[in-house]
């Protein structure tokens, strides 16, 4: 497994502007190999799981898994 921690910044549409929140997003990728699909067709998957944090609380406000194939 192999990951990265990425610092960004989240905005979101206001009535009175644009809510800017500083970010760190964390993803973590893990291979999983290649998957049988089908008589001839071979697949490679990839595993992530990201997880995105406000950096002023740590609060999480996404939390994803998910496969790359």
């Amino acid at each position: 497994m192999f990951g990265s921690v990425i610092k960004g910044m989240d905005i979101a549409p206001e009535p009175e502007g644009p809510d800017k929140n500083p970010l760190h997003e964390t993803i973590d990728f893990a291979v999983v190999g290649v998957i049988d699909n089908a008589d001839k067709q071979d697949m490679e998957a990839v595993c992530y799981y990201q997880v995105v944090s406000k950096q002023s609380d740590d609060r999480i406000f996404h939390d994803q898994t998910g496969y790359w194939m």
